[in-house]
């Protein structure tokens, strides 16, 4: 097995290639750090009701306005889809009755024999 052993000029040259990037990221943002020219008005702060609809109200206003348009042609297609029915369908508490509406056998006639039943033969 070999073991790798770094130069001091290698590792110079490593620190230089990763310190590089940052140096000119922090050289490349000085300028903003400047004043405002003179010039140039100087804005009233701003309040935080203001704030508050920038960052808050509007994107909400934006997220729902994108969710109603993206929803609409389904909610469209659904009105379509069943234009004569206007109210819902009722709803069966009672078992039997639902078994009776579907056709399903009541637990008297599965234990009739001859029927294929639940009884012994």
């Amino acid at each position: 097995m070999t073991t790798h052993t770094t130069t001091p000029a290698r590792r110079a040259l490593r620190a230089a290639a990763l310190l590089t990037p940052a140096a000119l990221t922090l050289l490349a943002a000085t300028p903003a750090l400047a004043n405002t020219p003179e010039g140039w008005s100087n804005p009233e702060p701003v309040s935080g009701l203001d704030r508050l609809l920038v960052w808050v109200v509007y994107p909400l206003v934006v997220i729902g306005v994108v969710v109603l348009l993206a929803s609409l042609p389904r909610l469209v297609h659904s009105a379509q889809r069943a234009p004569g029915v206007t109210e819902p369908a009722p709803a069966y508490d009672d078992e039997s009755a639902l078994d009776e509406l579907l056709g399903a056998p009541t637990p008297a006639e599965l234990d009739t024999p001859g029927e294929g039943g639940s009884a012994t033969h």
